[in-house]
């Protein structure tokens, strides 16, 4: 016998769904309603990177705005603002422990903002000129790219301790914070500069098949690499001092005229010559101060002095030399060759010194720099510190010959007049110095002159071929009327 199926009585299950309904009706007219206090913080998971959510994403950044994370936090914000996105966990781990094993921060950004993805999203980081211009040169074949290598590891050693060794954000004070940032940026736009002349340099890999016209401005760009080398030295050097912490603003004012100081010092090796003949042209004066000599009144102050040239020179004629200049790197050239020279103004330095300690002032191509009261100033207080019988012997463009005072006096931007023979000679007479000399020196060579041997002719060559240069020395009296 076959089973019927049961049938379905809908009656039922509609009578079973309303008891059911009406029990959880009972159930929640039994619980009191709770408001909810939306002045209590919620608790959420604490996520992988604690304060990731106060990194803002745009689309350009100042440099310190990034350098101020550290370790896992500055990798994630590093590929949130440079990739915008979350990091990938190689990559987060990667960069994370590149940092921990002494990386820079700065060459972690450059290397993402340099990368495929990076280029993609055009993110902009103010400051970080020098890391991507370093990250660009690295990857360059070729001789220059090799010398500069050199150049950029000792860049790095350089900044290395600076990092390692400098205020640590944790333990100073929000007042301070601002000087640290200062410092920062101050970095950054050094760092900038350097950038800027890597790309000078890369411009110039592209012309080195014309390499005679090419070969000036490779020696100009590595001597201007080679200045901006030292300034960064000397930048770190009064950084790291505790004192400057609270004084970042007045070395940053103390270095503003770093770049004019660079282009001086590139004018100089270019316009004047090389060390070798500067020292070479300057032998023509030794027989000028065989008398001090031969009495041992051998003291020597060289004002402005350059590379230390005629320092150097008369060192190994056995005087005690002392020098001042105020180009920076150029005193530091100076020291390193162990020449006793310091960064000073030339009226103030010898206004500074007792009467009667110096048996020869000197001074090469620095009259026509100075303001007649300065000029004037440098005589009187040069007449004080002289010992009897000591010299002063200054030497200046001569504008008795008509193609410098007219025209190659003014190659230096910085020269002020020319300075006539006549005039200094009636200062240093004004002052009471005696038996004034007039040097004059280094005439055109003779394949400049006009052709011609009458009268007109050999006038003409005397104004326009005739001595650039010239000098006067004169003389302390033994005994002042």
């Amino acid at each position: 016998m076959t089973k019927q199926a049961p049938q379905l009585d809908i009656e039922q299950i509609l009578d079973n769904v309303r008891k059911e309904a009406a029990e959880l009706e009972l159930v929640q007219s039994d619980q009191a309603a709770v408001p909810v206090d939306l002045s209590q913080a919620v608790s959420l998971p604490e996520p992988k990177l604690s304060s990731l959510n106060r990194f803002v994403i745009k689309s350009e950044y100042q440099l310190h705005e990034l350098l101020r994370f550290d370790d896992m936090q500055f990798v994630a914000n590093a590929f949130r603002g440079i990739l915008q996105r979350e990091p990938d966990d190689a990559g987060l781990d990667g960069y994370t422990a590149y940092l921990r094993n002494g990386g820079s921060k700065e060459h972690l950004l450059a290397d993402l903002l340099m990368s495929e993805e990076g280029q993609q999203r055009g993110v902009k980081i103010n400051g970080l000129e020098w890391p991507i211009a370093r990250h660009k040169l690295l990857k360059k074949t070729g001789p220059l790219a090799r010398v500069l290598r050199v150049v950029l590891d000792r860049i790095d050693l350089l900044l290395k301790p600076w990092k390692k060794d400098g205020p640590q954000l944790s333990d100073i004070s929000a007042v301070e914070m601002a000087a640290v940032e200062n410092q920062q940026r101050l970095m950054a736009g050094l760092q900038q500069e350097m950038g800027r002349i890597l790309a000078r340099i890369d411009r110039l890999e592209g012309r080195l098949d014309t390499a005679g016209a090419v070969a000036s401005d490779v020696a100009l760009v590595r001597q201007e690499l080679r200045y901006q080398q030292r300034n960064l030295n000397l930048m770190l050097d009064e950084l790291r001092q505790p004192e400057n912490l609270q004084h970042a603003k007045a070395v940053a004012t103390a270095h503003a005229d770093d770049q004019m100081d660079a282009y001086y010092v590139a004018f100089e090796d270019a316009c004047r010559g090389t060390r070798e003949q500067i020292r070479a042209a300057m032998e023509v004066y030794l027989p000028y101060l065989q008398a001090l000599t031969e009495r041992g009144e051998t003291r020597l102050l060289d004002l402005g002095c350059g590379r230390g040239e005629w320092l150097q020179l008369m060192r190994e004629q056995g005087w005690q030399v002392q020098g001042i200049d105020m180009n920076r790197v150029m005193v530091q050239q100076c020291q390193e060759a162990e020449l006793e020279v310091s960064q000073a103004d030339a009226l103030a330095h010898l206004q500074s010194l007792p009467e009667a300690s110096v048996d020869l002032i000197s001074g090469f191509h620095i009259i026509e720099h100075l303001p007649f009261a300065t000029l004037f100033g440098v005589f009187n207080e040069a007449m004080r510190v002289l010992t009897p019988g000591g010299r002063i012997l200054f030497e200046t463009p001569n504008p008795e010959n008509l193609l410098v005072g007219s025209h190659t006096f003014y190659h230096d931007p910085t020269h002020r007049n020319p300075v006539t023979p006549t005039s200094v000679e009636f200062l240093a007479r004004y002052h009471g110095f005696v038996d004034a000399e007039i040097i004059r020196l280094h005439p055109y060579p003779e394949e400049a002159k006009v052709a011609g041997i009458d009268p007109l002719t050999e006038r003409v060559n005397g104004h326009l071929c005739g001595p650039q240069d010239y000098a006067i020395m004169a003389v302390k009296p033994e005994v002042q009327a």
